[in-house]
């Protein structure tokens, strides 16, 4: 979410285009973490809450840590999981790349989920490749 005075737990992260991986990585550059899932492929911001909401394996990890031990890595990072999740129930997107409530701001949330947010857009939206 963009950064608000008005909203504490607002948390912001960034999202990569992997080339090689054709898809979309989280990067939670705050807490230094990216995010796997059993096998140890990174994941995007809409995977990790798909696997959250279906209670499938999914972890966040420090970059150059082992993924030996992905289970006890879990463990350790339930604290994060459980913040990451509760952030992920509606997703804000800033409609250029700067912080603040001043510019246009896109939702992406759950389909039946009541809202009075202007622009809502869908998850096609945000699974594209940038690269056209």
């Amino acid at each position: 979410m963009p950064y608000s005075p008005y909203d504490g737990e607002c948390h912001v992260v960034n999202e990569i285009w992997d080339i090689s991986l054709n898809k979309w990585i989280m990067f939670d550059i705050t807490h230094n973490q990216y995010w796997v899932d059993e096998k140890g492929n990174p994941l995007s911001i809409l995977e990790i809450r798909q696997k959250g909401a279906l209670q499938e394996f999914c972890t966040p990890i420090e970059p150059g840590k082992s993924l030996d031990d992905l289970q006890k890595i879990k463990e350790n990072n339930m604290s994060s999981f459980i913040y990451i999740m509760k952030n992920l129930v509606y997703i804000e997107y800033c409609d250029n790349n700067t912080v603040g409530e001043s510019e246009r701001i896109y939702v992406l949330m759950p389909e039946r989920m009541e809202n009075n947010f202007r622009y809502v857009i869908s998850e096609k939206a945000v699974q594209c490749s940038p690269i056209v």
